[in-house]
């Protein structure tokens, strides 16, 4: 069909298969409209009952519209050829979001909700019957984030009986955009709280009216105005430029709190100014983090999760989580001799074997030339490494001698024996104590704790366990060698990751995630090793 014409349209190219045939880009040549064919799979041409249904539903979608339901502009006949044309949606399916690693906002993924919601009130209103909506079915907008229903399945019935409903249709949507919501950008939990209603069996399935009217006070609470005061143009600094993919706007540089009054010495106030900056970024250089230091945790038994009494051997883990500079080493050694000796049993063959993390170029790149983050740190070898998957963390433990904790012994050794909920006790009583999303918001960018994303391993004292290791709270959550199965999808066995991160506002050492496939990766996600013998200088507390 490539290079055809179908009576006004040209065909351009592919863009994917359905119940009813194949689905094409193309141009409507007179008005330069580019649109999307659906066109009649061949062998359903001879059976006269497919091709009157396949117009009859053609006409069905022509005569509706709304906002939300991708619109038919004309069906025809061209040299034997059955086809309707209808409005292109230049973006993704929600099947495609849910599998990539570029996932929704939480704004982005409640205008689904709500625009998937109204276009089923809409064909309820209209007594339109309804089969089921596959998330292959629904189109995200690249440009606006606007979702459209599209395709005859929502109509027919041809992927089930007709007879959905929205009691059925939106907790298979609100599972699809569990798993398409991007569970590290601020206000993600109060997205995954609204899902979890929709997703509970025993829980009552609310309204479609009542569905919007919550999703839409979610909506406005993410948007509240803010005030901000000016600051004098002689005040203001350069912005920060973020060396790292995926930021947002930089920071300025708001370090000089107070204002230098020098009874209208201009220049003086500018000379005290960039002093006080000096000094400050001097003042906050930290030490060199002792990376390859252990803390011993004895044998016995600990509190774990709500209640229940468990008990481990000894082990050694590692103080801090693994550092850019330790990772470094590894991949170097990975991309002379290969990963053969360390790749995990379950590990899929022919699998890019050099554990190489997402953005890894840039990452180093920056690194090396000491760039600013947004928050106007340095960027150095002490940050914990971030993007890599359960493989590239279990290949590395082997490689240095250890093994990933399991969620018991992580757990353990973030909250001691006494059951606390946090590394230093039962309340988070000062939010400077650990690098968590508290301020990871368009407000506070990083100005509670000191850092918007990231922090170097050592930055925060106050986030240790009561067996001195640090950030079990905040700066990455971690990797264990868990296995359970995975959350909305009970066949899938997945990793354990345990912890809170920069972008999470909740820090108890119970949190779990089960829901990361171990291929997939995050820069939220990093890990840290245990030892079953005691290094060669272990360290205590």
């Amino acid at each position: 069909m490539i290079g055809a014409v179908l009576g006004p349209y040209s065909i351009r190219r592919v863009l994917g298969h359905g119940n009813w045939g194949s689905v094409f880009e193309a141009v409507q040549e007179q008005v330069n409209r580019t649109v999307a064919i659906k066109v009649l799979e061949p062998e359903l041409h001879e059976d006269p009952a497919k091709v009157a249904q396949f117009s009859a539903l053609s006409s069905q979608m022509a005569n509706r519209r709304h906002n939300n339901i991708v619109a038919v502009y004309e069906a025809g006949e061209f040299g034997g050829v059955h086809y309707y044309a209808r409005e292109f949606i230049d973006g993704r399916t929600l099947q495609e979001i849910a599998e990539s690693p570029q996932k929704l906002s939480p704004a982005h993924a409640l205008r689904v909700l709500m625009g998937v919601a109204r276009a089923l009130l809409y064909l309820s209103h209209h007594n339109i019957s309804i089969g089921p909506v596959p998330a292959k079915n629904i189109l995200v907008d690249n440009a606006n984030g606007e979702p459209h229903v599209c395709g005859f399945s929502f109509l027919d019935g041809t992927s089930g009986e007709l007879g959905s409903s929205a009691a059925t249709e939106m907790p298979a949507l609100a599972l699809s955009l569990w798993n398409a919501l991007d569970p590290a950008a601020p206000q993600s939990q109060q997205v995954y709280g609204l899902l979890r209603r929709v997703l509970t069996p025993d829980h009552p399935f609310p309204s479609l009216e009542h569905l919007l009217t919550e999703a839409e006070a979610l909506e406005r609470s993410f948007h509240k105005p803010v005030v901000k005061k000016t600051k004098s143009a002689s005040a203001r600094r350069p912005a920060i430029k973020p060396i790292l993919p995926g930021g947002k706007e930089p920071l300025s540089q708001r370090l000089q709190k107070k204002h230098y009054i020098m009874g209208g010495a201009v220049a003086g106030a500018i000379v005290l100014a960039a002093v006080g900056w000096v000094v400050f970024q001097q003042l906050s250089k930290l030490p060199a983090a002792d990376v390859d230091a252990f803390i011993h945790v004895p044998a016995g038994e600990f509190i774990y999760q709500n209640g229940e009494k468990k008990k481990t051997k000894e082990f050694w883990i590692s103080k801090y989580e693994v550092t850019i500079g330790q990772y470094r080493k590894f991949w170097t050694r990975v991309g002379e001799k290969g990963d053969k000796n360390y790749a995990h049993p379950k590990q899929p063959k022919g699998m890019d074997s050099s554990h190489t993390p997402e953005d890894w170029e840039k990452t180093r790149a920056a690194v090396d030339a000491k760039a600013l983050l947004e928050d106007g740190h340095p960027f150095t070898d002490d940050y914990p490494v971030f993007n890599v998957t359960f493989w590239d963390a279990h290949a590395y433990a082997k490689w240095a001698g250890g093994r990933l904790p399991t969620q018991e012994e992580w757990e353990k050794a973030a909250r001691g024996t006494d059951g606390r909920l946090y590394p230093w006790g039962n309340s988070f009583d000062d939010p400077k104590r650990a690098n968590t999303g508290k301020d990871y918001d368009d407000i506070s960018r990083g100005k509670i704790d000191g850092y918007f994303r990231w922090a170097p391993v050592n930055a925060h004292p106050g986030d240790a366990s009561p067996f001195g290791v640090r950030d079990m709270a905040g700066n990455v959550c971690e990797w264990t060698d868990s296995w359970v199965p995975m959350k909305n999808a009970p066949k899938e066995q997945v990793p354990v990751i345990c912890g809170g991160s920069w972008a999470d506002t909740e820090a108890r050492v119970t949190t779990r995630q089960t829901t990361v496939l171990p291929g997939q990766y995050h820069q939220v996600i990093g890990f840290r090793i245990v030892r079953d013998t005691a290094p060669s200088a272990p360290v205590t507390k």
